[in-house]
């Protein structure tokens, strides 16, 4: 569907990939600019984006880039603004009664993602043809994500644990498994939390103030499983939308720099870094519509992958808060 002035608005929900192609004329124009950019070029962009020239255009288009870096030194300037003694940083004091208001409307709308994505699903099943190759394609697109998650976990993490610990990490691992566990069943680190400080406070190897400081950090910045889930999902998204022949190598770095970042900036509750992944497509192919099969990557990330990435978070933090335990011999573990 398109306006008068020939700008795409949207396409039908469930709509192959050459429907989509032969509707969406300015995506097409821009996907050929972005196949013709080389790595340096993108690099370059990149490092352009983070200093935006006008915070509120970088907001409303979004360009997450931008708006991380611009929260992070906003932030610095925030938590620095000198006050009197005796009175509030009134700015400070917004901006988390601001942050409380919108967690708030972000819960109300998590309570209705079930059924969001039911209608998705069913909306698009309606229409769509080739079941057999389309879920074909959807589990490759889990075995893929399921695999590097496997990997991070079991060889990347375990490998950077035993080259700054000297110890076997699969011991810490069936120490910490409760976390783990716990950590797949609520979905949310943020939620596992208190089970992470608790099992990384009975290993008696972590000292407390560091496992707290550590494990309550990583709650809210260490979303690897996230990154490592992103890309894979945009390949996905760039092969349903036959935009296959634009992944370049220049494309693939730009996809892994706004999945890093933008899995930094996810919040710790089910399912928000959903909201990210169409961020990132922006970022990866601006100007293009999302393909309609987002929503088969939206309700298997949400009743499966989203739980094996929180699993991935929660071990990384688990890690890392040994990891730097072993690199302060004078600190020892408290079992407060």
């Amino acid at each position: 569907m398109s306006n008068v002035d020939g700008n795409v608005l949207c396409a039908p929900l469930g709509t192959g990939s050459q429907t989509w192609q032969l509707e969406d004329i300015s995506g097409e124009l821009s996907g050929t600019a972005i196949a013709e950019r080389d790595i340096s070029d993108t690099m370059q962009d990149t490092f352009r984006s983070m200093v935006p020239d006008n915070i509120v255009a970088a907001m409303a288009s979004p360009d997450i880039v931008s708006v991380l870096m611009f929260g992070i030194f906003f932030g610095i300037g925030v938590s620095t603004l000198k006050v009197d003694r005796g009175e509030e940083n009134l700015v400070l004091k917004f901006f988390m009664q601001l942050n409380e208001i919108i967690f708030n409307l972000l819960k109300m709308i998590i309570r209705l993602t079930p059924l969001a994505l039911i209608s998705l699903l069913a909306g698009a099943l309606q229409t769509d043809e080739g079941y057999s190759e389309l879920f074909s394609n959807v589990g490759i697109l889990v075995a893929a994500v399921i695999l590097a998650l496997f990997v991070h976990m079991f060889v990347t993490l375990p490998g950077i644990y035993y080259a700054f610990v000297r110890e076997n990490p699969y011991t810490w691992m069936k120490a910490v498994s409760p976390a783990m566990t716990f950590a797949i069943a609520s979905s949310s680190s943020a939620a596992t939390l208190p089970v992470t400080i608790d099992c990384v406070r009975r290993t008696n190897k972590v000292p407390f103030p560091i496992a707290k400081f550590v494990l309550s950090l990583g709650s809210t910045l260490n979303m690897d499983g996230a990154a490592v889930y992103y890309p894979c999902a945009i390949v996905y998204l760039a092969y349903m939308a036959g935009r296959s022949d634009e992944l370049t190598a220049a494309l693939y770095i730009t996809i892994v720099i706004a999945s890093t970042i933008g899995a930094t900036g996810a919040s710790p509750i089910p399912n928000l870094g959903l909201v990210v992944l169409v961020t990132i497509w922006d970022a990866a192919f601006p100007g293009v519509e999302i393909p309609p099969q987002v929503s088969y990557v939206l309700a298997i990330d949400a009743f499966i992958l989203d739980r094996l990435e929180t699993c991935s978070n929660v071990t990384g933090d688990t890690f890392i808060a040994r990891v730097i335990a072993a690199t302060m011999p004078a600190a020892k573990p408290d079992a407060s």
